[in-house]
């Protein structure tokens, strides 16, 4: 049984779970978000209207939010430190109302937060790693990628 995510993430998770599918015991949630930019120089100036919107406009706290990525922080074009928006990317741990964390989905694996945001897909990532990404959030999903990074994750309407 999935016991930990919403059935909106849950259906969007399950097209890469391999095995016998587990049924979804959580409440219906928020429908995952795709949030299309046109390429990764656009990624900072979108994660910081999506924190935005969450933090200011939703309520939800910034330590609830941790930023994903398919490539390794040495790798990203974002890094501990950046400012997005209003806030503060920082590592895991060090979150507060104007920090968000940032890791990579591999160093996230088994951890959870209440909203993941994920980024920097990457096509050769198997479908275990994109369940794993995807079901660390407990309550809301949201992608943000170019058209060709979620081309893999389109959701049914």
């Amino acid at each position: 049984e999935d016991l930990r995510n919403t059935r909106a993430i849950h259906a969007a998770a399950m097209r890469f779970y391999e095995g016998y599918p587990p049924e979804c015991e959580g409440p219906l949630g928020e429908q995952v978000q795709q949030i299309v930019i046109n390429s990764l120089e656009d990624l900072p100036a979108q994660l910081g209207r999506v924190l935005h919107r969450l933090v200011v406009e939703q309520d939800v706290k910034a330590d609830e939010i941790i930023v994903l990525s398919y490539r390794s922080t040495a790798n990203s074009v974002l890094t501990i430190g950046d400012r997005v928006g209003a806030f503060d990317l920082v590592r895991v741990g060090q979150a507060d109302t104007r920090k968000v964390e940032f890791e990579s989905v591999w160093r996230f694996k088994g951890l959870e937060r209440p909203v993941v945001i994920l980024v920097e897909f990457r096509a050769d990532a198997d479908s275990k790693i994109r369940y794993s990404a995807m079901t660390r959030a407990r309550s809301h999903l949201v992608l943000v990628g170019t058209n060709e990074e979620l081309a893999g994750y389109r959701l049914e309407s």
